[in-house]
């Protein structure tokens, strides 16, 4: 009896350790991880796209191009890259400058603002008179007919236009222009002025676009794990466990 007293006492203290041996036995496995995987067949990872790989995707699929913004502006308006860029508003600033010149411009080459040297004929009494009275007072063949604007105490030969001669003058005035060179420097220059409002804008608007939409790819990239966080609570009759678990 006392035997089988002592051996019910060991069998009573070896179940009460069984728990703690059962608690134990993970920690008998944990030097095996590393081969189980590095058994593990990744070879069909080798052909995806890293994240930066797959950010640029994105990157480029929605940017705009630098080239076609200042392209585009160098069209006669300027304008066209503002509108490319999403800015219509904007636009009407380079096409009005463009429009406001080529008109002028047009308007000199077209003769609009041309003038000539013109010479007159002026009396000393009556001002300006016809061209042919001065011709005819300094033309010998001529000057022998009277002069209708003769002092009326003249009398003939003295009323005739050779001795009248001194109170007819010829005068110049304005001066020869021919608007075609002007025009063409201010239909060049509204050209040149607008495109370079309208390239360096757009280059600007694609410039912070671009960047802006590098910034906004990049923190959705890193921050989409945390949009699949999940609290995960565990309990086996015996221990608890509690984390987060999130996706990638």
């Amino acid at each position: 009896m006392r035997l089988f007293a002592h051996l019910a006492s060991a069998l009573i203290a070896f179940g009460s350790l069984a728990p703690y041996a059962v608690q134990a036995a993970p920690n008998l496995h944990i030097s095996a991880a590393p081969q189980a995987q590095a058994d593990v067949d990744d070879s069909d990872l080798l052909g995806e796209e890293t994240l930066n790989e797959l950010m640029q995707i994105e990157y480029d699929k929605e940017a705009w191009s630098m080239g076609a913004a200042i392209g585009l502006s160098l069209l006669p308006g300027g304008g066209y890259g503002l509108l490319y860029a999403e800015k219509p508003a904007q636009s009407a600033i380079p096409f009005t400058i463009f429009a406001v010149g080529a008109g002028v411009g047009l308007a000199y080459i077209l003769g609009a603002f041309d003038s000539s040297k013109q010479t007159s004929c002026y009396h000393v009494r009556d001002g300006k008179v016809s061209r042919g009275e001065c011709d005819i007072a300094k033309d010998k063949t001529q000057n022998h007919q009277k002069d209708p604007r003769a002092d009326e105490s003249l009398k003939s030969p003295k009323n005739q236009y050779w001795n009248t001669a001194g109170d007819y003058q010829l005068r110049t005035t304005g001066e020869n222009f021919d608007g075609t060179k002007t025009g063409i420097i201010i239909v060049a220059s509204a050209y040149v002025a607008s495109t370079l409002v309208g390239a360096i804008w757009a280059g600007s608007t694609v410039s912070d676009h671009n960047e802006q939409l590098r910034k906004d790819i990049e923190s959705t990239t890193f921050l989409a794990p945390l949009r699949n966080v999940r609290p995960v609570a565990y309990y086996n009759g015996d221990e608890a466990h509690f984390g987060f678990a999130f996706e990638f």
